[in-house]
């Protein structure tokens, strides 16, 4: 493991917390880490030689969507709330969960999917190519995307497809000439600038951001030494993920409303996920963190 890659990792986490804490400054910056995260999950499942069962995929994805739902749901009605907002349809409620937050997993199971399959009937150039362009396109027309209305949770699954498609060019570029890899990287990577130019909210400094952490990829080696406690950190992030919004929930009733909201709330929440990973059996710990 990559000390530099599970670092950006845990900065990413970090900015989904702050993002999702509603703290007022630097929403847009924070949101980068949802690009981060989507890029490295495609990168990662792309560069993969090993065929993953869609058993195994489902045990990693969507069994945690199920429980976890489970949980926010059972939290939102022992708070004698609705378990879901009054104004989902029920394909909002399938996809989305009690918790909005929770898109995310179907969403990724769904593209992974995509990619194991997608893999092993197109090549690599051919696949390269078209991820630069349909990503740079969804890139350079986000003015027209991002005043749409939507359904929950199309409008995160659109904000989302450049992210997935970015990763997907990152792994597969490694199997290209060097002036293809750069000519295809700084097609995307152009195109985000020119969003940050026109200052698309939402979209602008969060692809910009996004991109640029994950440049880190395209080194052969880490830019870091190894380190025990980057990697152990890292290891909770898909748990902080998960837990993260019950945390700003509870810190926020207490009184936590300032900048310490998301400083706390990412420390609370990765002392959460480190006791769950003491406490539970490892059998059962892969369906839950």
């Amino acid at each position: 493991m990559r000390s530099d890659i599970e670092l950006l990792r845990i900065i990413a986490a970090f900015g989904i917390v702050w993002f999702h804490s509603g703290y007022a400054y630097g929403r847009d910056l924070a949101y980068a880490g949802l690009v981060v995260f989507l890029i490295l999950s495609t990168y990662f499942s792309t560069k993969s030689l090993r065929t993953h069962s869609l058993g195994e995929r489902a045990l990693r994805l969507i069994v945690p969507c199920i429980l976890w739902s489970a949980l926010y749901g059972a939290i939102n009605f022992m708070r004698n709330e609705p378990i879901f907002p009054s104004n989902y349809s029920l394909f909002s409620k399938i996809l989305v969960t009690p918790s909005i937050h929770l898109w995310y997993l179907p969403f990724v199971f769904f593209c992974i999917i995509f990619i194991d399959k997608v893999k092993q009937y197109i090549d690599s150039k051919t696949l390269a190519i078209f991820t630069a362009i349909v990503a740079s396109t969804l890139l350079l027309i986000s003015p027209q995307w991002r005043q749409w209305e939507y359904v929950v949770p199309l409008g995160q699954y659109i904000h989302a497809l450049p992210a997935i498609l970015i990763g997907m060019l990152l792994a597969l570029s490694q199997q290209l000439s060097s002036s293809m890899k750069y000519l295809l990287i700084g097609l995307v990577f152009l195109s985000a600038i020119y969003i940050f130019w026109v200052q698309i909210a939402g979209v602008s400094v969060t692809y910009l951001v996004g991109i640029s952490g994950t440049l880190l990829l395209l080194k052969d080696k880490s830019i870091l030494p190894k380190n025990n406690v980057i990697i152990e950190l890292s290891r909770l992030t898909f748990g902080i993920f998960l837990v993260h919004p019950l945390i700003i929930f509870v810190l926020r009733h207490i009184g936590f409303n300032s900048i310490l909201l998301p400083v706390l709330s990412f420390i609370a929440s990765a002392i959460c996920i480190y006791t769950v990973f003491k406490v539970t059996p490892k059998p059962i710990l892969k369906y839950v963190v």
